[in-house]
Order: structure tokens, then C-alpha cells, then sequence
């Protein structure tokens, strides 16, 4: 009786373990790849990018923004800056330098080979979304 206990119990132990350890959600795997900045609207309309930028978004939660040297009136340097990343929803949240950070939470999606981010300046109906083509 007391070896039955034994097998029956060292089955359920084994049994009972699942393999937990994706990285990215489902809902996250849209997002792995680089991304191009393409244009920008707000509610006058759509305008080009005032910078030339790539968010490269990798499927282990981490990723890098690039931005070309010069091709911003905010970011006259330009580099490479390494964040990490994760989803709640349809929230995307980055953590880095203050390159990174400066694009605070937003709301995501991403339709075929087109990545929209949405930016809220906490204002009323000041919204600024980014438009990004998979590269």
C-alpha cells in the first residue's frame, strides 16, 4: 500500500507541472520587429516626422531606439539607446533613459505591417499618434 502511495504520488507531482515560461504574450508578438517612423497626426491632421527614428522591439522584452544623428529638433546627437519593454492590454510600457521614457505609456496596435502609438499629454484631446511601417 505504501509503495502504491509512492508512484501515485510521484505521478501527480510530475504531472501537475506546466511549461510557463514564454516570453512574450501572444497579444506582445505583433509587436517584435523594427519599426520605421513614417508620419504623425494629431487632430489638425497628418504631417511627416520631425526625426528620423527605428524602434526595434525584440521578443525577450527588450528592444533599442535609434535615432539618426541630427534629424531632430529635440535630439541634435542622435544614438542608440536600449530599453525593456511589456504589455497590459493594449498599453505599451518602455523603460530606459529618458529618450525612451519620454514616450511615457501608450496605447498600441498594429494592422498588417503598420504600428500606431498613441501618446496622451494628459490634456483633452491632445493626442499625438505615431505611425511606424514594419521594416
Amino acid at each position: 500500500m505504501m509503495m502504491l502511495m509512492l508512484v501515485l504520488g510521484t505521478t501527480f507531482t510530475f504531472s501537475s507541472c506546466s511549461d510557463d515560461d514564454d516570453d512574450v504574450k501572444t497579444s506582445d508578438k505583433a509587436l517584435v520587429g523594427t519599426w520605421c517612423s513614417s508620419y504623425t497626426m494629431d487632430d489638425e491632421g497628418k504631417f511627416d516626422f520631425d526625426q528620423d527614428e527605428e524602434f526595434t522591439f525584440n521578443d525577450d522584452g527588450t528592444g533599442e531606439l535609434y535615432r539618426k544623428k541630427g534629424n531632430s529638433k529635440y535630439d541634435d546627437e542622435g544614438g542608440r539607446w536600449p530599453f525593456t519593454w511589456e504589455t497590459e492590454g493594449d498599453i505599451l510600457y518602455m523603460k530606459g533613459n529618458h529618450a525612451v521614457e519620454d514616450y511615457g505609456p501608450m496605447k498600441f496596435s498594429v494592422s498588417g505591417n503598420e504600428l500606431r502609438l498613441t501618446l496622451d499629454y494628459d490634456i483633452p484631446g491632445d493626442e499625438e499618434v505615431l505611425v511606424y511601417t514594419r521594416k
